[in-house]
């Protein structure tokens, strides 16, 4: 049977259970006349379940913790969540990066640490990918030698909302960074939680008057803008307890080549 090139490694369609069955043989074209099918790449396929560590040897289908040549594939198949999380303290470098799964499932790549990607990520319908780690008066701690690419219903992001502005998304991609339409780098609603940040104001009473009455008289009053207007870094603030409403997070993109918006 034939099969598709994944970030450079052939992957079979045939499983059912939305899991990739890896090929063996020389490196050939299909019988499709799918190209760039490497057999020689070693390949870790995510078997941790709906979540676990990304340095477990359990969790992979090697029955170790990838490395620098590996191409890693985190997926889930149709309502199925698969969550890898790399812990702080682990920096981490492997040869490539596909997130991916099945229609109502959810599969997700989470680096408390910084990665370095030798070739490219790719992160496919309902795959979710968020780095966290961050340098703001440096180079990007998470580096990508090749290519970016989220495909339509893949996110680039960070985890949040935060009391504190401990994640953010900062990622160098020296290749080509592409957005497909349908794709996002969406960091909505993971800035600060509510109650927290620079310009939170508490407000009271909240009903009558006029928005500056709100502000004058509120607890935390006189807020002014912050951050900068060119290059902002800081998180959005959240508003007031029991409404559930938060920040808007933060993407530092640092990419000296192409960035791509398709459709």
């Amino acid at each position: 049977e034939d099969g598709q090139s994944v970030s450079g490694v052939s992957v079979s369609d045939s499983d059912a259970s939305g899991g990739a069955t890896i090929m063996a043989g020389t490196s050939s074209v299909g019988v499709s006349g799918n190209v760039n099918w490497d057999f020689e790449t070693d390949v870790a396929i995510w078997t941790g379940g709906t979540a676990g560590s990304f340095n477990s040897v359990s969790s992979w289908s090697t029955g170790r913790v990838p490395g620098a040549d590996t191409a890693v594939v985190i997926s889930a198949g149709d309502c199925e969540t698969a969550t890898a999380t790399l812990p702080a303290g682990s920096p981490m470098t492997f040869k490539s990066l596909t997130v991916k799964a099945g229609s109502g499932g959810t599969a997700k790549f989470v680096a408390d640490s910084p990665v370095v990607i030798r070739e490219s990520i790719d992160i496919q319908a309902n795959g979710v990918v968020e780095l966290n780690a961050f340098d703001e008066n440096g180079t990007s701690p998470n580096i990508v030698t090749n290519n970016v690419r989220i495909r339509s219903g893949g996110i680039l992001s960070h985890t949040g909302p935060n009391d504190t502005e401990s994640k953010k998304l900062h990622i160098r991609c020296l290749g080509t960074f592409t957005v497909d339409a349908g794709g996002a780098v969406d960091v909505t609603a993971k800035g600060y939680t509510e109650k927290h940040g620079i310009g939170w104001v508490r407000c009271y009473p909240m009903h009558a008057g006029t928005a500056r009455d709100y502000a004058s008289n509120g607890t935390y009053a006189n807020k002014y803008a912050y951050g900068s207007v060119r290059t902002p870094t800081e998180y959005g603030s959240g508003a007031g307890a029991g409404e559930n409403t938060y920040g808007g997070g933060t993407a530092i993109l640092e990419v000296p080549g192409v960035i791509d918006r398709s459709g």
